[in-house]
Order: C-alpha cells, then sequence, then structure tokens
C-alpha cells in the first residue's frame, strides 16, 4: 500500500490476477503427490440439486481441473484480499471520488452508466456486499462488452425474431480480439470468477436469480471490485503510447 494511488492500484490488480503458467505448475504438483483425486470425476450441482457441470479425470479434462483449481485459489486467498481492501479504505486510498474520477475517464464505463458503477462503488465502500454486487457486475459486463466493440469483435448476433440480441459475457470473454487484449490469464480468471459452471459462475447465479442471499459476502465483492479497478486500467492508444 506504499506509494501513490496509481502505484497501489496496478500492484492490487496484477497481484491477484491468477498466472495460468503458475496454476498449471501448482496442478502438476497435485496431481503428482496426490493422483487419487485427479482420477475421480467431479459434479457441479446447483442449490436445488440438479448437476449443471462436470469435470472428468486430469488426463481428459485438463482444463476443467485448470478452472476449479483457479477457482479454489480465489477462495483460498480472499481473506488476504479482504484485509488489503480494508486497509485501502481505511486509508483513503481507495475512496469513491479516486474511483469515480477514474470511471468518467474511462473508455470502458459509458457515461449513460456511470451513476451505476458509482453507486456499486459507494455500497461497496460502506460494506453494503449485496447491493455492490448486484450493480457492479452488470456494469462489467457492460464494460466488456464495451471493449469488445472497440477492439472489432462482434457485440451482437442474429435471434430468433428477427432481430439482434447482445452477445454475452462468456461469448466476450472467448473471442479472440477480447482475449488477445485482456491476455489469456485475465480472460481466464473473469470466466471464472463470472460465467464458467465449473468456476465461481457469479454473473449466471446472479443475473438468472439462482445465488442464495449467504452468497454475497464481502469477499465476493472484493473480487467484484479487483475485477472494477482491472478494467479501469485499461485505455485507449494513442499516438503518444
Amino acid at each position: 500500500l506504499e506509494g501513490s494511488f496509481q502505484e497501489v492500484h496496478l500492484r492490487l490488480v496484477v497481484r491477484y490476477i491468477p498466472r495460468l503458467g503458475d496454476v498449471r505448475a501448482q496442478l502438476a504438483r497435485l496431481s503428482s503427490s496426490s493422483p487419487i483425486g485427479f482420477l475421480i470425476p467431479h459434479q457441479f450441482m446447483d442449490e436445488d440439486g440438479r448437476p449443471v457441470a462436470k469435470i472428468d479425470n486430469l488426463d481428459a479434462d485438463p482444463d476443467g481441473h485448470l478452472v476449479l483449481l483457479i477457482a479454489q485459489n480465489i477462495g483460498f486467498s480472499a481473506i488476504f484480499v479482504r484485509r488489503v481492501m480494508e486497509a485501502m479504505v481505511e486509508r483513503g486510498i481507495l475512496a469513491e471520488p479516486v474511483v469515480q474520477d477514474l470511471v468518467a475517464r474511462s473508455p470502458l464505463f459509458v457515461d449513460r452508466n456511470e451513476p451505476l458503477v458509482v453507486e456499486g462503488v459507494r455500497a461497496y465502500l460502506k460494506g453494503d456486499a449485496t447491493v455492490s454486487i448486484h450493480l457492479l457486475v452488470p456494469q462489467i459486463e457492460a464494460a466488456i462488452r464495451q471493449l469488445a466493440g472497440i477492439v472489432g469483435a462482434p457485440t451482437l448476433r442474429p435471434n430468433r425474431t428477427g432481430g439482434m440480441d447482445h452477445r454475452l459475457l462468456d461469448e466476450h470473454l472467448r473471442d479472440p480480439l477480447v482475449t488477445s487484449t485482456l491476455t489469456e490469464d485475465v480472460a481466464v480468471y473473469l470466466r471464472v470468477l463470472f460465467t464458467d459452471r465449473r468456476g465461481i459462475n457469479l454473473r449466471n447465479s446472479l443475473c438468472h436469480g439462482f445465488a442464495p442471499a449467504a452468497t454475497f459476502t464481502m469477499g465476493l465483492a472484493d473480487r467484484v471490485m479487483h475485477t472494477v479497478l482491472l478494467l479501469l486500467l485499461v485505455h485507449e492508444e494513442t499516438e503518444e503510447d
């Protein structure tokens, strides 16, 4: 937390993005030391006991095990992220006017949505996880859709009634242009956090009303705020860049 807000901002964002190379190495170590757990398929159930996803054994489904391990690591790191975010708020490093200024200058958070982002940040700073998560997650999706448009990725797809629908968050996070802009590490991290049924899947659980009230903790709100801060680092290139 030493230095300017810009230094702390960048350090915080970078520190808590999972590195795929590191996670793959961790997966190799774990599967070598405890191989039995990686031979057994994993079935994921929703709140009503319905199966929603499956991970096969490691040889057949290495990507599934990667997603699962990233989600577990996010859970394990929550206590550390919570303390860092608390200290940033306590010291005034993370404050509403600072974030509001970044949002106003961001190419990703469009003007008409700015009040919703600011209200979500305000709720987060007050410790209201439920309100902040509900406000910020849709604005994160809107910001990534805006990014897709900026880099030339499609943002619409045909629907069944002869019109066009917006592509959903998971589609954007799998688009090569978006992935290359964010980097693969970031794209996979955001899919695990927001759209992958084998991971935390927050966007889908929240937007479809599947998530129980107990889901909306400050630990999860920290990760949502981390994502907002991550997206606020994105800027459009100019001739000076």
